[in-house]
């Protein structure tokens, strides 16, 4: 995986691009990128912010793991497996990829499963047509902060693009088998891709800004950019 490059990035886009911490499957791809959760700018944020003060979002964020910046709507919608609109109704622990050997001091890597009720399925499609439910993989960084996490789960409604892992690139080299089996399993495409429906408008996520959000989002009606999407080849 790979950040994509842009002639002319604002300075706020430039200090918080880089890898968006990722692993599916294969230890040896797992161990190079594994210890990004143990940053100093992560534990920075720890300090500065007691967990107990953060939201659920907020404690699954870390600063610079963006997977990719998009410039525009319809550059996140076209790189979506599906976008949908629902709701979080349970978290629980997920899979824990453990290093080589070889690679003893790398920390293990925490993901939770976040199951989202699918109430609308705006643009694309599911793995599995029909489901109403589907699991989001989310990576924990701080194994600590596992149970505030599970105490702080939000249920507003919010609209998701998402990437399939059995489609992701991360999953290019497994066994085709084994590949498929990922097909369970969702992605949230970045911190942008998950816009929060606040009334009738459309929320940015707190933890990132309007002006790093693609087509000015913000306050827009979100049905209004619900049908945008929708009209999208």
């Amino acid at each position: 995986m790979s950040a994509t490059n842009h002639s002319a990035e604002s300075p706020a886009r430039s200090r918080r691009r880089g890898w968006w911490i990722e692993f599916l499957a294969g230890a040896a791809v797992f161990a190079l990128i594994v210890g990004v959760s143990l940053s100093a700018s992560t534990r920075e944020t720890a300090r500065s912010h007691p967990a107990a003060q953060l939201s659920f979002w907020e404690l699954l964020h870390i600063d610079g793991a963006q997977y990719k910046w998009f410039g525009s709507l319809e550059e996140m919608t076209a790189e979506s497996s599906v976008v949908v609109v629902g709701h979080i109704i349970a978290v629980s622990e997920g899979r824990v990829f453990i290093p080589e050997p070889k690679y003893a001091d790398r920390a293990s890597a925490h993901y939770l499963n976040a199951r989202l009720q699918v109430d609308e399925v705006v643009h694309g499609a599911l793995a599995h047509s029909g489901a109403s439910e589907i699991t989001i993989e989310l990576f924990a960084p701080n194994v600590e902060a596992i149970p505030l996490v599970l105490k702080s789960v939000p249920t507003d409604t919010s609209m998701f693009f998402l990437l399939n892992k059995a489609v992701h690139p991360a999953t290019a080299n497994l066994p085709p088998l084994e590949r498929a089996a990922e097909a369970k399993y969702y992605e949230i495409m970045g911190e942008q891709a998950r816009l929060e429906k606040q009334g009738d408008i459309v929320g940015i996520p707190a933890i990132i800004s309007d002006g790093e959000f693609p087509s000015n989002l913000a306050g827009r009606k979100f049905d209004d950019v619900l049908a945008v999407i929708q009209a999208l080849p």
